[in-house]
């Protein structure tokens, strides 16, 4: 696949998620810069977007999501929730805050810390339905060399310009493009990928997608530091093989192609 088309066919399918706190904004553990401002069930909320969601499967009632762990909070610990940001269709590309939509909660979850992956349900949002989004194909399908590009949504997700001192937010969805480097499993046997392009903080949770395929071999996690000037010149992502140690809780999460020798 041509990678313009698979940013088309899967740009509403990658989503912005966000950390929603409640009641008043001077009470948030965030600089209120960082912030967009909302409601709850009527009550004041305050979201900062944080990361990368893309969909396993959709229906009218639910709607089936994976992201990075660390980009999921705890609601004790971090006195917080996830929400589903959910841009319009008529833009893919850079959308106005006034033009969102937040859906605030997840229904069941799984957390794999040592895999840094989380899988989440929510309620389907109604905005995200009517656009038709494709669920993203799962595949073990990857050769060192592979072209590979990563959808998402990084620097925290948005950017923000204040103009005669009215903040205008504007959320960007990037393609990054870049090449398989290295594949190895770390200390607790996960299966890393690295690829040799930066992605920024935000990017955590999207998808990394085989060019050559247009099937996602895995999900974005961090990147390397390589000097001390801090020059980024690789980023990693969990194999996607991974998620197979979520099928306890979710035994019907999509199929891999091309299943790994061992």
């Amino acid at each position: 696949m041509d990678v313009t088309d698979i940013f088309y066919s899967y740009a509403s399918s990658v989503v912005p998620i966000g950390w929603v706190y409640h009641g008043e904004v001077e009470k948030v553990p965030m600089h209120r810069d960082l912030l967009l401002e909302g409601t709850a069930e009527g009550q004041p909320a305050n979201v900062f977007p944080c990361a990368t969601a893309f969909l396993l499967s959709i229906d009218e009632r639910s709607a089936r999501f994976v992201t990075a762990n660390h980009a999921f909070p705890d609601l004790q610990r971090d006195k917080a929730e996830v929400c589903v940001i959910v841009p319009p269709s008529k833009c893919p590309y850079e959308v106005s805050q006034d033009d969102i939509k937040v859906y605030i909660g997840a229904g069941d979850f799984i957390r794999l810390e040592g895999q840094d992956i989380c899988v989440f349900e929510v309620d389907t949002p109604e905005a995200l339905y009517t656009q038709h989004p494709s669920p993203l194909s799962l595949s073990f399908d990857l050769r060192v060399g592979d072209e590979v590009c990563t959808i998402g949504y990084p620097f925290i997700g948005y950017e923000g310009v204040v103009t005669a001192g009215i903040r205008d937010v504007r959320f960007v969805e990037r393609l990054t493009y870049a090449h398989l480097s290295a594949i190895w499993p770390d200390n607790r046997g996960t299966l890393t990928l690295e690829f040799d392009n930066y992605v920024g903080p935000g990017n955590s949770g999207g998808p990394l997608i085989n060019v050559r395929t247009g099937e996602v071999i895995g999900v974005v996690t961090w990147s390397r530091v390589e000097d001390k000037h801090g020059v980024t010149t690789f980023s990693h992502a969990t194999c996607i093989v991974e998620l197979d140690r979520a099928r306890d809780k979710f035994p019907d999460l999509p199929s891999i192609g091309l299943r790994p020798p061992f």
